[in-house]
């Protein structure tokens, strides 16, 4: 799904609108001061980012996945080869390889890892590392564990389904159409996304009862390509990544909105993926793109941005080890 490097695609083009556009920064956007009802504290603006087409990715740390106990935080790093699950310390320390795969999410009692391998679900044991796998037909990814611990929900099929299996199962079953799901902290609820009603190229944030009741739209069309929805610890807001129109360089935004879709603000501009809570819910953390060792060529580290005074942590640093990069590793 997401590619290591793209061809410099419309060179020129790209190279007229980096000079007219100097700063990813949201010129004259403003959340004003803070309120009562106010979901978000400040916007931070990112002042570095990289274009959308005309440079390569020389090094992808994604999907950020922090521990239940907030120690750990589990990524994959996607590099020459297989694409591969890393462990590190919250602060980034200490990183390791797990195994190779993509998109982990931990079961609530910390001891296990959900990944996608090959379009399909699987399980990792952090005491012993055997891996399980859960789904056989090479059409599931983005797994999420119930805080509950029993099911697991994912997308699956061509066309993109929320499917739902015992975490330790056979059994499986869908909940409807729809893709990247996450639980609501309280089990009862998944927010999931959605086509937008006659617009195939948009895309909205739903919510769903967990047994597949009641789907009510949460965003209705008025971003771009909505996608990653994900609960806050509290179950009142719910983070969201959309692409910012009217931009010659279509960035990736985050995105704060309540459950029933109001309250909505921006929290990042710039390039960003990915977000993933904090258990304490203090914090985002989140995939980040920007200028990398060499002209043309971008990276992505993962970030933890504080929801309170949007101040940021670099967690992840591109390797040393990763061919073509001369980067600093956090150890």
């Amino acid at each position: 799904m997401f590619c290591r490097s793209s061809p410099r695609l419309l060179h020129a083009i790209g190279c007229a609108l980096m000079l007219v556009v100097a700063s990813c920064a949201d010129k004259g956007t403003s959340t004003g001061p803070p309120g009562p009802d106010t979901l978000c504290v400040c916007l931070h603006p990112d002042t570095l980012c990289c274009p959308w087409l005309e440079y390569m990715t020389e090094h992808s740390d994604r999907d950020p996945a922090p521990s239940p106990d907030g120690k750990l935080i589990a990524f994959t790093r996607f590099r020459i080869g297989p694409d591969e699950i890393w462990l590190a310390e919250s602060d980034g320390s200490n990183p390791g390889r797990l195994t190779t795969g993509t998109q982990p999410d931990w079961s609530p009692d910390g001891t296990e890892i959900a990944f996608t391998r090959g379009f399909d679900i699987h399980v990792i044991s952090l005491a012993d590392s055997s891996v399980e796998r859960l789904t056989h037909n090479g059409t599931s990814n983005y797994p999420d564990w119930s805080p509950d611990g029993r099911y697991i929900a994912f997308t699956c099929g061509q066309l993109g389904e929320t499917c739902m299996i015992e975490a330790h199962g056979s059994d499986g079953w869908s909940v409807g159409n729809g893709g990247m799901p996450d639980w609501s902290p309280d089990g009862g609820r998944i927010a999931f996304l959605g086509e937008t009603e006659g617009q195939s190229l948009w895309s909205d944030i739903w919510v769903v009862d967990a047994d597949g009741q009641n789907r009510r739209r949460v965003t209705s069309g008025q971003w771009f390509h909505a996608r990653y929805p994900q609960w806050s610890p509290d179950g009142k807001r719910i983070a969201f990544v959309a692409t910012d129109l009217g931009h010659a360089q279509l960035r990736d935004s985050i995105w704060l909105i309540r459950p029933d879709g109001t309250g909505a603000c921006k929290l990042t501009s710039g390039r960003a993926d990915g977000p993933k809570w904090t258990p304490d819910g203090s914090s985002i953390v989140y995939s980040r793109h920007l200028p990398g060792t060499s002209p043309g060529v971008c990276t992505w580290t993962i970030w933890a941005l504080s929801v309170q005074d949007c101040s940021q942590q670099q967690i992840t640093f591109p390797s040393a080890g990763v061919p073509g990069h001369s980067g600093q590793s956090p150890n």
